[in-house]
């Protein structure tokens, strides 16, 4: 029998919660980055069978919405087609949510629903046979089985049945598999919190999968669990021996930096071999020093042959390389130059991956990205000649997709937009207004392409305007907007600066609109039209129409709030000198 369940106004997360008095709205964040699978042939194959899941206790997350329902839809899983050789998470035949040990499986009597968002969670705990299922934050359904699961065989898939060809027509996203069995506090934790990649009470080193499955280009997922098998080589993953490297003429170890005398030629080069890797992601951290003359040479062995990079100045560079059996047999890559200097801080990590087969990049409601900077997204070419995004500048502590996986990423209160991402909020009464009506906000601005809409009620291409905060970035200068059908006003404020956070409010009484920049009024502007009321939801971060190429922010915005007055000068000043200090 099915616990009781109800999901009556809670959107899947991540969300916006109303910190108003009378907190009537939650807000979607649509994140413009999960895989969509068609149903045909779509699947994602990590490359290895998960083999913590056969001894121990585990947990299976995701996020997922299926486009069609065709028999088994299969979310996640390994094994093989034989009793307790299974561990699956899918949707059966009959439409229902599915905890699959083959021959011995676990259903939620509740029927899914196409185009619907799900936040799901599949726990096991080995020693008592407990298992559950939890939607969108909270228990569905749970039994003690009469199998204990052992899938040896096949590697760990998403989107498909792992021993046939069976696929699932849905957006998956958010995959994580974690070597304990969450407690129902910590599934409603990481429901609760979306910022959050570990819930309170669990170890990081629990986490063996993450897959965002948000970078949205290229053939891999990445994964951001450093715990799955990934190897950081020379001991601790500095460069400080001559461990794993062929030195040549003109090169030596000395002090933990490789030396390069100038003598070398590409016959005689330094080399360093990674040996029994299979076929992934290397991430390679350097720092060049003591250049002073000519260049340096840096070429990785890839399935596809060699990917060569050059360098002519000293500096801290961080590559990516697909990387397989290359020189002398081994993966690896090679050091060759002809002037004077070093490379040290070197580390070496093949990071696992998720090899995509047909899947596309689309939007959907993903995991949030990092909630306090700018992740700023470089496009590389791998030794396989696949494109993909990924960060500038990794730092200590960040996952390779720029987050930081075991803190509070969201500390500022701030939803981290990319210009492909916004929240959404459902419409009711309270968001409409006939006269007087305040709009504020706190927004980083860091790219001056195209428009940025921060936040309103406003959908220019259908005539459906009522209010607007947005940044014009061909004048440079932040809007309060106001309107009525195809009518419009609007006061501006001059912006000189950007890449810093700005305080913006703009109040109308119903007779002058004035901006407010960090607590400072600008010229004011008449309106000499009513406000509208319209039934379109309200947006942060986007215009109401998605117009993505000439409307969205890419930045942070923070604190977001909409008055049914117009705030005073005092009250706006008041407003600034209180966050000041978080965002200034």
């Amino acid at each position: 029998m099915a616990v009781g369940f109800s999901n009556t106004n809670k959107p899947l997360n991540p969300r916006g919660q109303d910190a108003s008095p009378k907190a009537f709205n939650r807000a979607k964040l649509f994140s413009g980055k999960a895989l969509d699978f068609d149903g045909v042939n779509d699947y994602v194959d990590i490359g290895q069978n998960l083999g913590f899941i056969n001894t121990g206790d585990f947990t299976y997350l995701a996020n997922a919405k299926f486009d069609v329902l065709s028999g088994d839809e299969c979310i996640m899983g390994q094994g093989s087609a034989g009793a307790g050789a299974a561990i699956l998470a899918l949707v059966n035949g009959n439409g229902f949510f599915r905890f699959a040990f083959y021959g011995d499986d676990l259903d939620w009597d509740e029927p899914v629903e196409t185009g619907k968002w799900y936040s799901l969670a599949f726990t096991y705990n080995r020693t008592t046979k407990a298992r559950a299922i939890y939607v969108n934050g909270q228990l569905a359904v749970s039994d003690v089985s009469t199998l204990t699961p052992n899938a040896t065989s096949n590697n760990f898939v998403i989107g498909k049945v792992p021993y046939s060809a069976t696929y699932a027509d849905a957006q998956i996203t958010g995959v994580k598999a974690f070597s304990t069995a969450l407690t129902a506090a910590q599934v409603a934790d990481l429901y609760n919190n979306p910022e959050k990649v570990v819930p309170t009470g669990v170890a990081n080193t629990a986490l063996k999968l993450f897959l965002p499955m948000q970078e949205g280009a290229g053939t891999y997922c990445i994964n951001g669990a450093d715990p799955l098998g990934d190897d950081k080589y020379n001991g601790a993953g500095s460069f400080d021996s001559a461990t794993g490297w062929t030195l040549n003429t003109g090169t030596s170890i000395t002090g933990g930096q490789l030396v390069i005398d100038g003598t070398q030629t590409a016959s005689t080069s330094a080399y360093y071999n990674i040996s029994s890797v299979a076929s992934s992601l290397a991430m390679v951290q350097f720092t060049l020093s003591n250049v002073t003359a000519g260049q340096i040479q840096l070429a990785f062995f890839g399935a596809s042959g060699t990917t060569t990079k050059w360098y002519t100045s000293s500096g801290t560079y961080t590559e990516y390389v697909e990387v397989q059996a290359g020189h002398n047999g081994n993966t690896g890559f090679i050091a060759n130059a002809d002037f004077v200097g070093n490379i040290d801080n070197l580390t070496l990590k093949v990071v696992n991956t998720g090899a995509i087969s047909g899947a596309t990049w689309t939007h959907g409601i993903g995991a949030p990205v990092a909630q306090t900077a700018v992740i700023d997204w470089n496009k590389e070419t791998t030794g396989a000649g696949t494109t993909m995004l990924l960060p500038q500048g990794l730092t200590t502590g960040r996952d390779i997709t720029g987050v930081n996986l075991f803190e509070n990423v969201r500390k500022q209160g701030a939803l981290n937009l990319d210009g492909n991402s916004w929240a959404e909020v459902h419409d009711n009464e309270s968001l409409d207004f006939s006269s007087g009506m305040s709009l504020e906000a706190w927004v980083q601005i860091d790219d001056t392409d195209g428009n940025q809409h921060i936040l309103g009620k406003w959908d220019y291409a259908n005539s459906g305007r009522e209010y607007l905060l947005y940044y014009n970035s061909a004048s440079n200068y932040f809007a309060a907007m106001f309107g009525h059908g195809t009518s419009r006003q609007f006061a501006s404020f001059p912006i000189t600066a950007t890449g810093q956070w700005f305080h913006f409010v703009g109040t109308t009484d119903g007779s002058t609109i004035t901006p407010y920049v960090n607590g400072v009024a600008g010229t004011t502007a008449a309106q000499t039209t009513s406000l509208a009321a319209s039934d379109i939801p309200v947006t942060i971060g986007m215009e109401n129409t998605h117009a993505v190429s000439n409307s969205s922010t890419k930045g942070p915005i923070a604190q977001p709030r909409i008055y049914n007055r117009a705030l005073t000068a005092a009250e706006v000043l008041q407003n600034y000198n209180s966050g000041k200090n978080t965002y200034k």
